[in-house]
């Protein structure tokens, strides 16, 4: 017999966040230390101090998507755990919430065989270097552990809820960042004089070089003056009239103005890149 005080543990996330059943619903709990020592199939109460809950997508909520939806809602939790062990899942509120349904989505779409892509996946590499490197090392533990292969374009999603998670920023800020220099590459894309070498250093530390500009701009930092910004207009003029259409689509986005040091920065940047 069910007792309505208590939760049964499904799985063991981390120590600090348990999968439980609450009637008919599956939901996670969050609170420092709740899953240390704790096992699948025990039962926690419900008075227990906890920091956050979060109701899954339901079993009913897959019936018209998926063949198996319990075994997605179950799937979701080993690759929360995955995650888990290489980062913290229980840190940012949305974060979690958003990440938990896009796994869930994600794992749909790997059933019913249904491929996407990221035209930006030189982009996300550049970007998040470091939470690249760690979605791929999660990627290769879900394949080990769970015979799940995951494509490479959701290997780059993944890496900005990482990144989400690494650098304690919300995942609607970084999809923000994301946007406008996903519309800057569109614009030298759309630039017929221009050969974009996407795998290049050059075009690496210019992808960097917007997203650093981009985040002073969000965190409202002063830019650091130098002499000779004239000097560098004056010498880059060809590049001047992309380099000010670029910035006009960041403060567009961003509700700002950039100045002189800015432009030139970013012309530095555009002479340096391969231009017939």
């Amino acid at each position: 017999m069910k007792n309505p005080n208590y939760y049964k543990i499904l799985k063991v996330v981390s120590n600090n966040c348990l999968l439980v059943k609450d009637g008919d619903h599956e939901m996670m709990i969050i609170a420092k230390g709740i899953g240390f020592k704790r096992s699948q199939g025990e039962s926690i109460s419900k008075h227990t101090a906890v920091e956050k809950t979060y109701q899954l997508i339901s079993d009913q909520d897959f019936q018209n998507q998926s063949a198996q939806p319990e075994l997605i809602v179950r799937k979701t939790a080993e690759i929360l755990n995955i995650i888990g062990e290489h980062t913290e899942v229980d840190g940012l509120e949305d974060t979690f919430k958003s990440l938990s349904n896009h796994i869930s989505a994600m794992l749909i779409r790997i059933e019913h065989g249904e491929n996407i892509r990221n035209p930006f996946h030189s982009e996300t590499k550049i970007l998040y270097k470091e939470s690249y490197d760690c979605s791929v090392k999660i990627a290769k533990d879900i394949e080990n552990k769970l015979s799940i292969v995951l494509p490479d374009a959701e290997i780059d999603f993944l890496t900005l809820y990482v990144h989400s998670m690494q650098s304690d920023q919300e995942t609607s800020y970084v999809k923000h960042l994301n946007a406008i220099v996903y519309d800057v590459v569109d614009c030298l894309e759309q630039t017929e004089s221009f050969q974009l070498d996407r795998n290049s250093l050059n075009y690496a530390r210019f992808i960097i070089h917007i997203k650093f500009l981009i985040q002073r701009v969000l965190k409202q930092e002063d830019f650091t003056e130098i002499e000779g910004i004239e000097v560098i207009i004056e010498q880059y003029s060809q590049h001047r009239e992309l380099g000010e259409t670029i910035l006009k689509i960041i403060e567009s986005n961003l509700d700002c103005s950039l100045n002189h040091q800015e432009l030139a920065y970013v012309m530095l940047h555009l002479a340096r890149l391969n231009l017939n």
